[in-house]
């Protein structure tokens, strides 16, 4: 699938980047840090994605969570009813989780969709909002830029 992918690091970024997908009428991939799982927590992440889907009730996005290689942290993702999760192949229980995801219709992303040293392969990064001072600035731009990137997927069910 291509489009924009914006990597975030709180609700009020969360509701940035919906904000600015609104005024562009275009869909986006938010994701959370590459091993937000391990310090986030699912259970916060769900919390947040939450908060802002209740600020912009007429957005629909979807976002994933990233859970490095670890198939606990992925596991909870999926209980915890996130729709999307960044798993490394090289999970020692890659195929079980896989199948987990299937059939909770969990969208199974790679971890290249942050791209190498944080970069697609083709050239385009993921905005990253860490150290942005105005989000919903940042989001505008990006969006207006057109820097849509093929998501790589493991595994996409419905």
């Amino acid at each position: 699938m291509d489009t924009p992918v914006v990597i975030v690091h709180s609700t009020d970024q969360i509701t940035a980047v919906l904000c600015a997908t609104d005024e562009a009428s275009c869909e986006v991939l938010i994701l959370s840090t590459p091993n937000a799982a391990a310090s986030l927590g699912a259970g916060i992440f769900r919390a947040m994605i939450d908060l802002a889907q209740e600020k912009t009730p007429e957005r629909s996005f979807v976002a994933a969570l990233g859970c490095g290689r670890d198939a606990g942290n992925a596991l909870a993702a999926i209980r915890c009813g996130i729709k999307a999760i960044v798993l490394s192949d090289d999970c020692p229980a890659y195929a079980r989780v896989a199948d987990i995801a299937r059939q909770n219709n969990v969208c199974l992303l790679s971890p290249d969709v942050y791209g190498p040293q944080g970069g697609m392969s083709d050239g385009t990064t993921p905005l990253d909002l860490m150290e942005q001072p105005d989000p919903l600035a940042a989001c505008r731009e990006f969006l207006h830029t057109g820097k849509a990137v093929s998501i790589p997927a493991q595994r996409m069910t419905s």
